[in-house]
């Protein structure tokens, strides 16, 4: 990568730059809180937004997610807990990875118990049962690989049509180093069903792991070529089951994730029309994969009154 008119390593030091090394193993990790806030503050970046999150994304929901705004919470969750819907799952189990990567074989389990007020019991039972088979298929401390970050933010800068250049980044759940010096994205996935077909929606996250690392010539220089993306899969079914998925990126996607970020369109922010004032519904997004989009209500049917900002005040649009 050509890295003449680059931002300066000095000029990175001194404001948000690219990265040039990976942080301290843990750094900026802190799972020790209520879930509540765990769920509400987790991969937030210090850029802003991530890469990966403003592709795969609609703009709205970028824009919404980084100003803070959220649902307000219904009857029932105020008199009590509620069943985690699924991302919010997904989301407790990174974190609860994390815990158990930095501190050891009993710390997630720690964690786990100091939430539990916090979670209907078929949660609670639930990752407590995926935990329970992971660590019997996969011992703490037997990987073959060592860990060279958990929970780290790469930034790396991007030419774009212009000319001009750009920091996007992405964060790694983990990054893992075989003895053979080849490196891997090491990433957490929970799933309602199993196999390689299960990791369909997240292929392009990977496309966007291994381009931007291997966009970067400060962390290809120390550490090497991003190989692929290893996905450490929680199998949320009656019987839980956990496995380990490997999946490799051509040059090819890489270049064509990398195009795209850098693309013209990445600036336009939708307008709301002018016969109805309504945003354009992204198909994609609005009704998701899984579930209905969180701001689906606010956008389409400008229901202010049922959202807020994280300190408990209204969101009235603006």
């Amino acid at each position: 990568m050509n890295t003449q008119n680059q931002p300066s390593t000095e000029t990175a030091q001194a404001i948000i730059g690219p990265t040039i090394d990976l942080p301290p193993f843990g750094q900026g990790v802190n799972n020790r809180r209520p879930l509540r806030d765990v769920l509400e503050y987790s991969g937030s970046s210090v850029a802003g937004l991530s890469a990966t999150t403003a592709w795969i994304g609609c703009p709205r929901y970028v824009e919404l997610k980084a100003l803070g705004v959220r649902r307000c919470p219904t009857n029932a969750e105020l008199e009590g807990v509620v069943a985690l819907p699924p991302a919010s799952f997904g989301t407790m189990m990174h974190a609860l990875r994390s815990e158990r990567l930095l501190y050891g074989p009993q710390a997630h389990y720690q964690l786990l118990e100091s939430w539990r007020s916090e979670m209907v019991l078929e949660d609670y039972l639930k990752a407590l049962q995926l935990w329970q088979t992971y660590d019997a298929m996969f011992p703490w401390g037997r990987d073959p690989f060592e860990y060279l970050g958990v929970e780290c933010e790469v930034r790396t800068p991007l030419q774009l049509w212009n000319g001009s250049w750009v920091l996007k980044t992405v964060r790694y759940d983990s990054v893992i180093r075989y003895p053979d010096g080849s490196i891997y994205s090491f990433e957490c996935k929970t799933s309602a069903k199993g196999g390689s077909g299960a990791l369909r929606p997240y292929l392009i996250q990977g496309m966007t792991h291994s381009g931007l690392w291997n966009a970067n010539p400060w962390l290809t220089a120390k550490y090497g070529q991003m190989q692929g993306s290893l996905f450490d899969m929680l199998v949320k079914t009656k019987e839980p089951d956990c496995d380990r998925i490997p999946e490799y990126f051509s040059r090819h996607q890489q270049k064509r994730a990398l195009l795209f970020m850098c693309a013209p369109q990445q600036s336009v922010h939708f307008t709301r029309s002018p016969v109805d004032g309504k945003l354009p519904e992204m198909f994609g997004h609005c009704y998701g994969h899984w579930r209905p989009c969180d701001y689906i209500g606010l956008c389409h049917e400008e229901a202010y009154g049922s959202y807020q900002y994280r300190d408990g005040r209204d969101y009235d649009g603006r």
